[in-house]
């Protein structure tokens, strides 16, 4: 039986929390394969790229990437973590969703 976080007894009878770093494969959620993994500056995310991310543009004249670029700044530059402007290197990797008979789901799942 796999117990999450949310759902935990936090009393002393529920045990002490073992991080999801140990949880066995069968006890995941969700089951991801890696199909590449690439290392680009963070500029270089193409506009089908930034849609595959998930980043939605604030209206109709705002492209997926500059929808990206805010996004970023928006969760980095508060923490002082390199910015847009700084085009750190970052790693780009694809991932698939994995059904429990261990196919690859298709697109858009």
């Amino acid at each position: 039986m796999a117990v999450y976080k949310c759902e935990w007894d936090r009393s002393p009878a529920g045990g002490p929390w073992i991080p999801s770093i140990f949880m066995p494969y069968w006890a995941s959620r969700i089951k991801l394969t890696i199909l590449e993994v690439n290392i680009q500056r963070l500029q270089d995310i193409t506009e089908l790229q930034a849609m595959e991310e998930g980043v939605k543009p604030l209206c109709c004249s705002e492209s997926y990437r500059a929808a990206f670029r805010r996004t970023w700044d928006w969760l980095h530059k508060p923490y002082g973590l390199a910015g847009w402007d700084a085009n750190p290197w970052v790693w780009a990797i694809e991932f698939k969703g994995v059904e429990d008979d261990g196919t690859i789901r298709a697109t858009g799942n």
